[in-house]
């Protein structure tokens, strides 16, 4: 397999083994280095923004889900005290009587109000 140009030069730059006296970088390669950098800024800002809608509609499902596991919480009588540790022991409590029914699906013990 063919070598890409400068192959060896920027293994020397990888390794910090460029010699005394010679510049790290050429104008070309310092060039393009920056057209890189912008590039990989625009994509980084591109995604952030693409993601933004997507986060907060998981944001809004998780807060919906949290509120129906507290509900569910609340009609059991809330065993654990009003806290979200009582509330996460009770549901795994609820997790482990699920397994050892055999149950792969604790809704149907919960009976999350929907």
């Amino acid at each position: 397999m063919k070598k890409p140009s400068g192959y060896s030069r920027h293994l020397k730059l990888i390794k910090n083994e460029t010699p005394a006296g010679e510049s790290p970088l050429s104008d070309e390669e310092r060039r393009q280095l920056l057209e890189l950098s912008e590039k990989l800024r625009n994509a980084a800002v591109a995604l952030s923004q693409a993601m933004n809608p997507l986060v907060e509609q998981l944001t809004q499902s998780c807060q919906t889900l949290y509120a129906q596991f507290e509900e569910v919480y609340q009609k059991a009588g809330m065993p654990y005290g009003d806290s979200k540790e009582g509330m996460m022991k009770w549901m795994k409590e609820q997790k482990e009587t699920c397994r050892q029914a055999g149950e792969h699906q604790p809704k149907r013990h919960l009976h999350i109000v929907k």
